[in-house]
Protein backbone atom coordinates (compact mmCIF):
# COMPACT_ATOMS: atom_id res chain seq x y z
CA UNK A 1 0.00 0.00 0.00
CA UNK A 2 0.74 3.39 -0.59
CA UNK A 3 2.80 5.69 1.87
CA UNK A 4 2.08 9.49 1.28
CA UNK A 5 2.64 12.43 3.14
CA UNK A 6 -0.07 14.97 4.20
CA UNK A 7 -0.20 18.88 5.59
CA UNK A 8 -1.95 20.25 8.56
CA UNK A 9 -2.04 23.41 9.91
CA UNK A 10 -1.11 24.02 13.14
CA UNK A 11 -4.41 23.71 15.03
CA UNK A 12 -4.88 20.96 13.16
CA UNK A 13 -2.21 19.51 14.40
CA UNK A 14 -3.19 19.76 17.70
CA UNK A 15 -6.84 18.40 16.89
CA UNK A 16 -5.07 15.45 15.98
CA UNK A 17 -2.82 15.21 19.10
CA UNK A 18 -5.72 15.86 21.02
CA UNK A 19 -8.13 13.24 19.53
CA UNK A 20 -10.91 15.88 18.31
CA UNK A 21 -9.96 15.14 14.65
CA UNK A 22 -10.47 12.01 12.97
CA UNK A 23 -11.17 13.17 9.15
CA UNK A 24 -9.90 15.84 6.47
CA UNK A 25 -11.09 17.32 3.30
CA UNK A 26 -8.94 18.11 0.47
CA UNK A 27 -9.74 18.96 -3.03
CA UNK A 28 -10.24 17.24 -5.39
CA UNK A 29 -8.10 18.40 -8.98
CA UNK A 30 -9.13 19.04 -11.24
CA UNK A 31 -12.52 20.19 -10.08
CA UNK A 32 -15.40 18.58 -12.22
CA UNK A 33 -17.80 21.38 -14.02
CA UNK A 34 -20.40 23.17 -12.04
CA UNK A 35 -23.21 21.11 -14.17
CA UNK A 36 -21.60 17.43 -13.58
CA UNK A 37 -24.19 15.35 -11.49
CA UNK A 38 -22.54 12.11 -10.97
CA UNK A 39 -18.55 12.28 -10.10
CA UNK A 40 -16.16 8.56 -10.27
CA UNK A 41 -12.97 8.65 -9.20
CA UNK A 42 -10.27 5.94 -9.59
CA UNK A 43 -6.60 5.57 -8.49
CA UNK A 44 -4.28 4.42 -10.50
CA UNK A 45 -2.60 1.08 -10.15
CA UNK A 46 -5.71 0.44 -6.94
CA UNK A 47 -8.97 0.44 -9.42
CA UNK A 48 -9.47 -3.60 -9.64
CA UNK A 49 -8.45 -3.65 -5.90
CA UNK A 50 -11.00 -1.25 -4.47
CA UNK A 51 -13.23 -1.48 -7.62
CA UNK A 52 -13.51 3.36 -7.18
CA UNK A 53 -14.40 3.36 -10.99
CA UNK A 54 -17.76 4.81 -11.62
CA UNK A 55 -18.60 3.52 -15.03
CA UNK A 56 -21.22 5.89 -16.05
CA UNK A 57 -20.27 9.00 -14.27
CA UNK A 58 -19.93 12.05 -15.89
CA UNK A 59 -17.01 13.27 -15.30
CA UNK A 60 -13.98 11.17 -13.51
CA UNK A 61 -11.06 12.21 -11.15
CA UNK A 62 -7.75 10.15 -10.35
CA UNK A 63 -8.05 9.93 -6.42
CA UNK A 64 -4.90 9.70 -4.71
CA UNK A 65 -6.04 8.06 -1.46
CA UNK A 66 -7.86 4.84 -0.54
CA UNK A 67 -8.94 3.27 2.55
CA UNK A 68 -5.37 1.41 3.87
CA UNK A 69 -3.37 4.29 2.42
CA UNK A 70 -0.89 5.42 5.26
CA UNK A 71 -0.07 9.01 5.42
CA UNK A 72 2.53 10.45 7.75
CA UNK A 73 2.27 14.11 8.34
CA UNK A 74 4.06 17.01 7.89
CA UNK A 75 4.39 19.96 10.63
CA UNK A 76 6.26 22.81 11.41
CA UNK A 77 9.47 22.66 13.27
CA UNK A 78 12.11 24.90 15.22
CA UNK A 79 15.43 24.86 16.28
CA UNK A 80 15.19 24.75 20.13
CA UNK A 81 19.11 24.67 20.91
CA UNK A 82 17.83 21.61 22.97
CA UNK A 83 16.22 19.28 19.90
CA UNK A 84 13.90 20.04 17.65
CA UNK A 85 10.73 21.58 18.81
CA UNK A 86 7.31 21.09 17.13
CA UNK A 87 5.34 24.19 16.64
CA UNK A 88 2.12 23.36 17.09
CA UNK A 89 2.40 22.20 20.79
CA UNK A 90 5.47 23.41 21.86
CA UNK A 91 6.73 19.68 22.23
CA UNK A 92 10.53 18.91 22.51
CA UNK A 93 12.61 16.07 20.67
CA UNK A 94 15.51 16.05 22.79
CA UNK A 95 17.19 13.18 20.79
CA UNK A 96 16.76 14.80 17.43
CA UNK A 97 19.45 16.92 16.06
CA UNK A 98 18.59 20.10 14.33
CA UNK A 99 20.40 20.20 10.93
CA UNK A 100 19.21 22.99 9.11
CA UNK A 101 21.35 26.37 9.29
CA UNK A 102 18.04 28.48 9.90
CA UNK A 103 16.07 27.93 13.16
CA UNK A 104 12.35 27.18 11.16
CA UNK A 105 11.49 24.57 9.01
CA UNK A 106 7.99 25.15 7.55
CA UNK A 107 6.08 22.06 7.28
CA UNK A 108 6.32 21.33 3.69
CA UNK A 109 9.99 20.45 4.07
CA UNK A 110 9.68 18.29 7.02
CA UNK A 111 11.55 14.98 6.44
CA UNK A 112 9.52 11.36 7.17
CA UNK A 113 11.90 10.49 9.61
CA UNK A 114 10.79 13.35 11.66
CA UNK A 115 6.85 12.64 11.66
CA UNK A 116 5.69 11.79 14.91
CA UNK A 117 1.96 11.42 13.57
CA UNK A 118 0.30 8.56 11.07
CA UNK A 119 -2.83 8.55 9.52
CA UNK A 120 -4.51 5.26 8.39
CA UNK A 121 -7.19 5.93 5.93
CA UNK A 122 -10.48 3.92 6.51
CA UNK A 123 -12.96 5.18 4.70
CA UNK A 124 -12.68 8.22 1.27
CA UNK A 125 -16.32 9.67 -0.16
CA UNK A 126 -16.69 12.60 -2.57
CA UNK A 127 -18.89 15.31 -1.75
CA UNK A 128 -19.39 18.79 -2.33
CA UNK A 129 -18.46 20.59 0.43
CA UNK A 130 -21.58 21.92 1.85
CA UNK A 131 -22.46 18.59 2.34
CA UNK A 132 -20.91 18.11 4.82
CA UNK A 133 -23.16 17.23 8.22
CA UNK A 134 -22.77 18.81 11.87
CA UNK A 135 -21.41 15.08 13.23
CA UNK A 136 -18.68 14.98 10.65
CA UNK A 137 -17.80 18.50 11.00
CA UNK A 138 -17.31 18.01 14.49
CA UNK A 139 -15.11 15.21 13.47
CA UNK A 140 -12.69 17.81 11.77
CA UNK A 141 -11.61 19.46 14.71
CA UNK A 142 -11.98 22.81 13.87
CA UNK A 143 -14.18 23.55 17.28
CA UNK A 144 -17.56 24.89 16.86
CA UNK A 145 -18.19 28.68 16.50
CA UNK A 146 -21.42 30.96 16.68
CA UNK A 147 -23.53 31.64 13.97
CA UNK A 148 -23.68 35.91 15.12
CA UNK A 149 -25.48 36.31 18.34
CA UNK A 150 -27.65 33.04 19.19
CA UNK A 151 -25.63 32.42 22.02
CA UNK A 152 -26.58 29.32 23.74
CA UNK A 153 -26.77 25.44 22.21
CA UNK A 154 -29.28 22.62 21.98
CA UNK A 155 -27.48 19.37 22.93
CA UNK A 156 -27.39 18.32 19.58
CA UNK A 157 -24.89 21.09 18.81
CA UNK A 158 -27.04 23.47 16.99
CA UNK A 159 -27.81 27.25 18.13
CA UNK A 160 -30.70 28.18 19.76
CA UNK A 161 -33.20 30.22 17.98
CA UNK A 162 -31.69 29.91 14.32
CA UNK A 163 -30.33 26.24 14.36
CA UNK A 164 -27.65 26.77 12.91
CA UNK A 165 -24.88 23.80 13.24
CA UNK A 166 -21.68 25.17 15.74
CA UNK A 167 -19.63 22.65 14.30
CA UNK A 168 -20.41 23.31 10.78
CA UNK A 169 -20.08 27.17 10.99
CA UNK A 170 -16.46 26.36 12.61
CA UNK A 171 -15.41 24.00 9.96
CA UNK A 172 -16.43 26.55 7.55
CA UNK A 173 -14.47 29.72 9.16
CA UNK A 174 -11.24 27.52 9.11
CA UNK A 175 -11.93 26.12 5.60
CA UNK A 176 -12.30 30.01 4.16
CA UNK A 177 -9.28 31.11 5.77
CA UNK A 178 -7.27 28.07 4.16
CA UNK A 179 -8.57 28.06 0.91
CA UNK A 180 -11.04 31.21 -0.03
CA UNK A 181 -7.81 33.31 -0.83
CA UNK A 182 -6.32 33.65 -4.11
CA UNK A 183 -3.47 31.06 -4.95
CA UNK A 184 -1.55 31.40 -7.92
CA UNK A 185 -0.90 28.87 -10.78
CA UNK A 186 2.02 28.61 -12.52
CA UNK A 187 3.08 27.34 -16.54
CA UNK A 188 6.28 25.30 -17.02
CA UNK A 189 7.86 28.72 -17.42
CA UNK A 190 7.75 29.51 -14.17
CA UNK A 191 5.68 32.66 -14.16
CA UNK A 192 1.66 32.63 -13.31
CA UNK A 193 -0.94 31.33 -15.44
CA UNK A 194 -3.83 32.34 -13.26
CA UNK A 195 -5.86 32.37 -9.98
CA UNK A 196 -7.77 29.69 -8.46
CA UNK A 197 -10.04 29.73 -5.07
CA UNK A 198 -12.49 27.29 -3.65
CA UNK A 199 -14.00 28.89 -1.39
CA UNK A 200 -17.54 27.47 1.20
CA UNK A 201 -20.10 29.82 -0.84
CA UNK A 202 -20.96 32.03 -2.94
CA UNK A 203 -20.69 31.61 -7.07
CA UNK A 204 -18.24 29.25 -8.92
CA UNK A 205 -17.21 32.37 -12.00
CA UNK A 206 -13.73 33.69 -13.17
CA UNK A 207 -12.91 37.26 -12.33
CA UNK A 208 -9.55 38.86 -13.10
CA UNK A 209 -7.03 39.46 -10.06
CA UNK A 210 -3.69 40.74 -10.52
CA UNK A 211 -4.49 41.09 -14.11
CA UNK A 212 -4.78 37.22 -14.62
CA UNK A 213 -7.79 35.07 -14.65
CA UNK A 214 -9.07 34.05 -11.55
CA UNK A 215 -10.99 31.13 -11.65
CA UNK A 216 -13.45 30.70 -8.54
CA UNK A 217 -14.81 26.89 -7.28
CA UNK A 218 -17.50 28.20 -4.97
CA UNK A 219 -18.35 24.49 -2.75
CA UNK A 220 -16.29 22.19 -4.25
CA UNK A 221 -15.66 18.51 -5.00
CA UNK A 222 -13.90 17.32 -2.16
CA UNK A 223 -12.16 14.06 -0.96
CA UNK A 224 -13.59 13.28 2.53
CA UNK A 225 -10.74 11.26 4.51
CA UNK A 226 -11.60 9.56 7.35
CA UNK A 227 -8.63 7.98 9.65
CA UNK A 228 -7.27 6.43 12.42
CA UNK A 229 -4.85 8.59 14.38
CA UNK A 230 -1.58 6.39 14.99
CA UNK A 231 1.14 8.74 17.49
CA UNK A 232 3.99 6.90 15.57
CA UNK A 233 6.59 7.49 13.28
CA UNK A 234 5.58 5.71 10.08
CA UNK A 235 9.06 3.87 9.27
CA UNK A 236 8.50 3.03 13.26
CA UNK A 237 5.16 1.03 12.20
CA UNK A 238 7.04 -1.49 9.86
CA UNK A 239 6.08 -2.27 6.15
CA UNK A 240 2.49 -1.26 5.49
CA UNK A 241 0.42 -4.58 4.15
Amino acid sequence: MTDRPILFSGPMIRALLEGRKTQTRRILKPQPPADMGLVGVYAPALTAVFGYVTPDADFKVPLRYMPGVRLWVRESLADTGNGVGYVADGTVDPSAVWAWKRGYLPSIHMPRGLSRLTLIVTDVRVQRLQEISEADAKEEGAGSHPCGGCGEKNPDGRCIGCLHPFHTNGFQVLWDSLNAKPRPRYGDDGKVTHYESFPWGGESVTETYRGKPHHIHANPWVAALTFNVIRQNIDAMGEAE
